[in-house]
């Protein structure tokens, strides 16, 4: 049984791994816009439809590719902290780093880069060895 799902056993959510749609408020104006997170926890179910998540999940990952870091750490930074994304970590697979974002307010702030693990601020209790995390991706 993966990590994710022992640790989100006992509580309310649901982990979702691309490809799963996310339908967020368009950053430009009227309308929605429509990601695809490569994973997502969303603590509230009544927001998953048959279509996928109707508004923000309190936690996304995205892992970059070489050719999609200039679109993920700019466009989804902002479609994701303007649509209250509480939690949002970009994982660098080549570097062996994550990026960990914080909502506080309307914005997100950034928090120091972790060296043996990194801890959610909003999943309490949950925390990951780097080494097992970019075992896993970087094969």
């Amino acid at each position: 049984m993966p990590l994710r799902t022992i640790f989100l056993q006992k509580k309310s959510g649901k982990v979702i791994a691309a490809p799963f749609d996310v339908y967020l408020p368009s950053i430009i104006g009227e309308g929605e816009t429509v990601v695809q997170p490569d994973l997502c926890v969303i603590c509230d179910t009544t927001k998953i439809k048959k279509q996928g998540c109707i508004g923000a999940p309190d936690f996304v990952v995205e892992i970059l590719s070489l050719g999609n870091s200039r679109k993920e750490m700019t466009q989804k930074f902002q479609i994701y902290e303007q649509a209250g994304v509480k939690e949002y970590w970009v994982v660098f697979p080549y570097e062996q780093i994550i990026q960990q974002y914080i909502l506080e307010g309307e914005k997100f702030q950034a928090l120091p880069i972790a060296e043996k693990t990194i801890k959610s601020q909003i999943l309490q209790g949950f925390e990951v060895d780097l080494d097992t995390i970019f075992d896993t991706i970087v094969e």
